[in-house]
C-alpha cells in the first residue's frame, strides 16, 4: 500500500523556520537535530537523518528545511538513507521495514510490513541503486525496487545456503553483477540478461576457497571499478579475477558503514571515519567539532559528517562548521516555564528511586522562532546537571533552575550565573547525595525551594536572606502557589498526596485520598494547577480532582470535587501527568494516553490528541505549557517537543497590536483565521464590503477565530472583509480588514 503527499510542505516548513506564528489549528515540531545519524548527497542538497526526521541543507543558498512525521513521514526511526541522482529520488528506509520516497515534489509512503509474510525483524539496513533499480538490504533478504514504476518489483528471501532466509547488510554493483554483504559472507549474481534472481541457484557464494574469511560480511562497496568487502576483525578485501585479496588490514574491527561515489569511499568503524581513494590506503578523517561520528561521506575535497552532538559537520564553505536547524540541544525534556513570550524547557530528571540521571543537556529557551541552549559546556556556565525545574523572579531579575543534586543555578537577565548550594544558603547536603532540589517557585514573598529528603525540606530566599522550614515531610516534588498557601506534591515513595503550607502562620495540612481529608481519587498526585478563579486542579493516577474553596483548606473537613464529564468522573481511568490552564481558563490535561482540552468547567471536551489523530510522537505527555501571547501550546514528550497553535491568548486591557493571521487568506488555506491582541471576551463581528454580517463570535481570552465561512457553511468569496471588535460597553473597539482570495 502506498500513500502520496504533495510536497508543498517543503516550502511551508522552510517558511515556518523563519517566522513566529503558525496558523491556528496547526502543529510545529521543536525537535533536536543535534544527533545526526545518516547522510545522503543529492543535487546540490545534503539530506541528514536525525532522531525525529530529516533536515535538508541546500548547498547553494545555505538554507535549511526540516521534514518529520508532521509533514508526512511514516516514522521517526530512519535506518537507511539513499539518493538516486539519475531519477532525482530520495529513498528513506525505517527500522520497521517500511519505505518513504521523495520524488518530483511528492512524498510517497510505502507500507511494506502490514501485510508482510515475514516474521521477526524487518528492518532496512541499507539501500543502493543503479539507473533504474534500487536494492534494499533488509534483515530478511533483498528487495528490488523499480525506480521507473516506483514499486517493489521482487523480493529475494531465499539467498542463504539451502535456500534459507538470511540477513543482507549491503549491496553494490560492478558491471552486470550485483554483490551482497550478508550474514553468510559475500554472494553475487548477474542482475541483467534475464537472470532469475528469485532462483537461489543463480547466486554465487564466495568462501575461503576464494580467499574470504568465514562469517558475516559487514559491508560491501565499489571503488575504481573494483568491489571491496569488509569483515569484522579481519579487514577489507578486494575482488579481482574471481579471487579476494586482503587489501586493508589496519582498520579491521567493527565496521559500521560504507559509502562510495565510485572514485572515493568512506568507511566508518566504531572508532573512526576513513577515506579511501586510488590506493588501498585508508586515511583517517577527524575534526575537533566531531564528538561521535555516525556517518560520513566524501565528495571531492568536501567532507560531510553526521555527528551525534553537532548535527551536520562539513567544510563545504572552506572551513569545518556545524550545521543544524534551530532546536533544543536534546530531545530530553521534563518541564516547561513561560514568561513574556519565552518558553523555557529543562532537560533533567531522576529515576523512579530518586537517583540522579546525570543529564548534561541543561536548559532550552524558545523566543522569536529560535531556540537558544545553555549547558555546563557553555563558556560562561559553571558545571551543572539534572535541571528539573525553573522559575523567574521579578525582584532579582533572574531565572532560577532547580538542580537535582547540584542546588540552584541563578541566571540573571545580564547572563551572570551563580550556583546556590549548601555553602551559600540554608540548603543542605546531609544525605550526602549533593544538594537535591526538586522545585523552585518565585512568589510575592520571595523564592521558595524544595530541598528534597533533607531534614528541613522547604526554603525561602527573601530580601537577600535565606530561611528554612521544617515540614510534615521533606519528600516533596513540586510547588504551586496561591496568595496564602503553597501546594506541594508529596513523593509517592513517601505516601503521596498533597502538603499545603500556610505561609503566614506556617501551618500545614496533609491531603490524601481519605474522605474529609482531601478525598482525592488516588493518593498518587502528579500535577497541580491554579486556574483563573483560584481553584486548585489536581491530576492523580486515577483522574482529576478540584479544590473549589482552597482558602479553607487548613482547618476542618475538606474534600476535592471530582468533575463529571460524559456521566462519569473526568478521566477516571487515566494517569494524569500534567494540567495547564490557558488564557481562556480552559484546561489542557496531559496523560499517558494523549492530551485533552476541556472548557472552563471541564464539562465539555474541545479537543483530544493522540498518536492516531495528530503528529504527537508519543501518547505520553510529560508537561504542557501555553505561550499566552500567541496561544501556541507546547507539549513535552519522551521523544521531544511539539506544539499546537490553539485559539486562546492573553487578554489585554485594550486592543493593542491586533494581528490577523493569515492575511491575506489564499484559496489553498483551509484552516482557521486568528484575530489576536483583543480584550477579554470581546464581541467580534465580520462583515463583507457591503456591510452584510458574515460571522460573529466572542474572543477566547484575547483571540477570536473565523473559519472563512458564513453561517451557512459557504466559503467566503474573494473580497475584503471588515472585522469589528468591541467590549460589551463599547468603550474599547477595533476595526480591521481581512483580504480573501478564493
Amino acid at each position: 500500500m502506498r500513500i502520496r503527499f504533495v510536497l508543498g510542505f517543503l516550502l511551508v516548513s522552510s517558511l515556518l523556520l523563519a517566522q513566529n506564528d503558525i496558523p491556528l489549528g496547526t502543529w510545529r515540531t521543536h525537535f533536536s537535530y543535534n544527533a545526526a545519524q545518516l547522510i545522503a548527497l543529492g543535487n546540490n542538497k545534503t539530506y541528514v537523518a536525525s532522531d525525529n526526521g530529516l533536515f535538508i541543507f541546500d548547498n547553494e543558498d545555505n538554507s535549511l528545511t526540516t521534514i518529520s512525521k508532521i509533514d508526512g513521514l511514516q516514522e521517526d526511526n530512519i535506518a537507511a538513507l539513499h539518493y538516486n541522482l539519475n531519477k532525482d529520488i530520495l529513498l528513506i528506509g525505517y527500522q520497521s521495514g517500511n519505505l518513504d520516497l521523495i520524488h518530483k515534489n511528492e512524498l510517497i509512503n510505502y507500507d511494506l510490513t502490514t501485510n508482510s509474510q515475514v516474521l521477526g525483524d524487518k528492518s532496512i539496513n541499507s539501500i543502493s541503486s543503479n539507473e533504474n533499480n534500487a536494492f534494499i538490504s533488509t534483515a530478511y533478504g533483498l528487495l528490488n525496487f523499480d525506480l521507473n514504476k516506483l514499486e517493489v518489483k521482487e523480493t529475494y528471501r531465499q539467498l542463504g545456503e539451502g535456500a534459507q532466509q538470511i540477513e543482507i547488510f549491503q549491496s553494490t554493483f560492478l558491471g552486470d553483477s550485483l554483490f551482497l554483504a550478508s550474514e553468510e559472507g559475500v554472494i553475487a549474481s548477474n542482475f541483467k540478461n534475464g537472470v532469475n534472481l528469485l532462483d537461489p541457484a543463480n547466486w554465487k557464494r564466495y568462501s575461503s576457497d576464494n580467499g574470504l574469511p568465514l562469517g558475516s560480511a559487514a559491508l560491501i562497496f565499489t571503488l575504481n571499478n573494483k568491489v571491496f568487502s569488509a569483515f569484522n576483525d579481519e579487514g577489507i578485501y578486494e575482488y579481482e579475477n574471481g579471487k579476494w585479496i586482503l587489501a586493508i588490514s589496519e582498520i579491521g574491527s567493527n565496521f559500521q558503514k560504507a559509502s562510495s561515489n565510485g572514485e572515493q569511499a568512506t568507511i566508518l568503524t566504531e572508532t573512526a571515519l576513513y577515506k579511501i581513494e586510488g590506493s588501498s590506503t585508508a586515511t583517517n578523517i577527524s575534526n575537533d567539532l566531531a564528538s561521535k561520528i555516525n556517518d560520513g561521506i566524501v565528495s571531492g575535497s568536501t567532507v560531510y559528517i553526521a555527528d551525534n552532538e553537532n548535527g551536520l559537520i562539513t567544510n563545504i564553505s572552506g572551513q569545518f562548521e556545524s550545521i543544524k536547524p534551530s532546536g533544543p540541544s536534546s530531545n530530553n525534556i521534563l518541564k516547561f516555564h513561560y514568561r513574556s513570550n519565552v518558553i523555557t524547557g529543562v532537560s533533567g530528571g531522576y529515576s523512579s528511586s530518586r537517583l540522579a540521571l546525570n543529564r548534561e543537556n541543561g536548559f532550552y529557551q524558545y523566543s522569536d522562532g529560535v531556540w537558544n541552549n545553555t549547558t555546563s559546556n557553555s563558556n560562561t556556565a559553571p558545571e551543572f546537571k539534572d535541571v528539573v525545574d525553573v522559575t523567574y523572579d521579578q525582584k532579582t531579575s533572574a531565572y532560577y533552575y532547580a538542580l537535582f543534586g547540584g542546588g540552584i543555578l541563578k541566571v540573571t537577565d545580564a547572563g551572570n550565573m551563580t550556583l546556590i548550594d549548601n555553602t551559600n544558603s540554608t540548603l543542605s547536603n546531609i544525605g550526602g547525595k549533593g544538594v537535591p532540589v526538586t522545585s523552585v517557585k518565585a512568589t510575592a514573598e520571595g523564592l521558595w525551594a524544595i530541598n528534597y529528603a533533607e531534614p528541613f525540606g522547604l526554603h525561602l530566599f527573601s530580601d537577600g536572606e535565606w530561611s528554612s522550614y521544617l515540614t510534615l515531610t521533606s519528600s516533596l516534588l513540586s510547588i504551586e502557589n496561591t496568595n496564602d498557601y503553597l501546594w506541594m506534591i508529596v513523593d509517592p515513595l513517601a505516601g503521596g498526596g498533597i502538603l499545603v503550607f500556610e505561609k503566614q502562620a506556617q501551618q500545614m495540612r496533609y491531603l490524601t485520598d481519605q474522605a474529609g481529608n482531601g478525598g482525592l481519587p488516588n493518593e498518587i498526585v502528579n500535577a497541580l494547577a491554579v486556574d483563573k478563579d483560584g481553584f486548585i486542579w489536581v491530576g492523580t493516577n486515577e483522574g482529576v480532582a478540584v479544590f473549589t474553596n482552597p482558602s479553607n483548606v487548613i482547618n476542618g473537613s475538606v474534600d476535592a470535587i471530582l468533575p463529571i464529564f460524559d456521566n462519569r468522573q473526568l478521566l477516571r481511568d487515566e494517569v494524569i501527568t500534567s494540567i495547564e490552564v490557558d488564557p481562556g481558563n480552559r484546561k489542557w490535561i496531559g496523560t499517558n494516553s494523549g492530551v485533552w482540552l476541556f472548557d472552563e468547567e471541564a464539562d465539555r471536551q474541545l479537543l483530544n490528541f493522540n498518536i492516531e489523530n495528530s503528529p504527537l510522537p508519543t501518547n505520553q505527555i510529560l508537561d504542557i505549557e501555553v505561550n499566552e501571547k500567541s496561544g501556541e501550546v507546547f507539549f513535552a514528550t519522551p521523544e521531544g517537543i511539539i506544539s499546537y497553535r490553539a485559539d486562546a491568548t492573553e487578554a489585554l486591557p485594550e486592543h493593542t497590536g491586533v494581528k490577523i493571521f493569515p492575511n491575506p487568506v489564499t484559496s489553498d488555506f483551509l484552516g482557521t483565521i486568528g484575530i489576536s491582541g483583543l480584550v477579554d471576551n470581546a464581541k467580534v463581528k465580520i462583515t463583507d464590503s457591503s456591510g452584510k454580517l458574515v460571522w460573529d463570535t466572542r474572543s477566547e481570552g484575547g483571540t477570536a477565530t473565523w473559519n472563512a465561512q458564513d453561517y451557512n457553511g459557504r466559503r467566503a468569496t474573494t473580497g475584503v472583509y471588515f472585522v469589528f471588535s468591541a467590549t460589551d460597553d463599547g468603550e474599547e473597539s477595533f476595526v480591521g480588514k481581512i483580504a480573501v482570495i478564493d
